[in-house]
């Protein structure tokens, strides 16, 4: 086992895990949007399996599920403020 090399096994499987992350957040994205509810951290978090703690923390999901909260909203109220641009 002199050849094995711990890191790159380790962040094959970060790789993995993150990829599957994503997987799962984008069909749940698609199913969320094909029945037509609301898109937050906590229905995304229900629908897909995946942490609240995960969502925030890629930033690339993060940015997602914020803009398509954004769309989501009809009218602009100064509780949703910040997605006016």
């Amino acid at each position: 086992m002199a050849n094995y090399d711990r890191t790159a096994h380790l962040k094959s499987i970060q790789a993995q895990r993150k990829a599957s992350t994503l997987e799962k957040v984008g069909q749940a994205i698609s199913r969320l949007l094909r029945v037509n509810k609301s898109i937050n951290f906590n229905s995304l978090s229900e629908e897909s399996g995946v942490s609240q703690a995960s969502l925030y923390n890629h930033s690339n999901i993060r940015q997602r599920i914020e803009y398509l909260r954004c769309q989501q909203l009809q009218a602009p109220t100064t509780k949703n403020f910040s997605c006016i641009h």
